[in-house]
């Protein structure tokens, strides 16, 4: 387990849901290390939450980035460009951060992120877009929920360290407490 600061969030419900979907994570995480019979039915439920908690942050970065506060963390043009537009669905926070680099992290970041998005919308059984194997307990194996982790650390990391809140603005939602061994270092992000 490990702690990431939540200085980057805006809004006190999403921040406060999110950690609410950590706390379900790390139910499931314990149910499924103390009997292994439960590893493999728990993890979509695991992948389809890590997906939504990663789809809330990126949401919430973007409805500050529309709002009035003051991005010092980006480009005046970047702020003014996407201030001009209304994103809804992940596949537009993907390609919005990707194309400004919001995350500072470069494209197989947000492959995998696109990767993930795909698999959260396997959330469908009969897999009507064929998006990865018609065997769920093939499509959502463990690597994909190591990869999944990796993406959201990832994601939560480089907002807390690149995009943090002025002090006096943040402070107000837990950190979030993710149930797994670290994947990224980013020193005191």
């Amino acid at each position: 387990m490990f702690t990431v600061s939540s200085c980057f969030i805006r809004r006190f419900k999403i921040g406060d849901n999110i950690n609410h979907n950590l706390e379900t994570l790390r139910l499931l995480y314990a149910l499924s290390d103390e009997d292994s019979k439960k590893r493999v039915p728990l993890r979509k439920p695991i992948i389809l939450i890590l997906a939504s908690v990663a789809e809330a942050m990126l949401y919430d970065f973007l409805v500050r980035i529309q709002s009035s506060e003051h991005m010092a963390t980006l480009p005046a043009e970047t702020v003014e460009v996407l201030q001009t537009k209304k994103y809804s669905q992940l596949n537009h926070f993907i390609a919005i951060a990707r194309s400004h680099d919001l995350l500072s992290a470069g494209d197989e970041l947000y492959d995998q992120l696109d990767k993930l998005r795909k698999l959260r919308n396997r959330i469908h059984i009969q897999n009507e877009k064929n998006h990865f194997e018609q065997d769920e307990r093939v499509a959502f194996r463990f690597q994909r929920q190591r990869e999944a982790e990796s993406v959201l650390e990832n994601i939560a990391k480089s907002l807390a360290l690149y995009h943090p809140r002025k002090t006096t603005t943040h402070g107000f939602v837990a950190d979030f407490e993710f149930p797994w061994d670290e994947h990224w270092d980013f020193g005191d992000g």
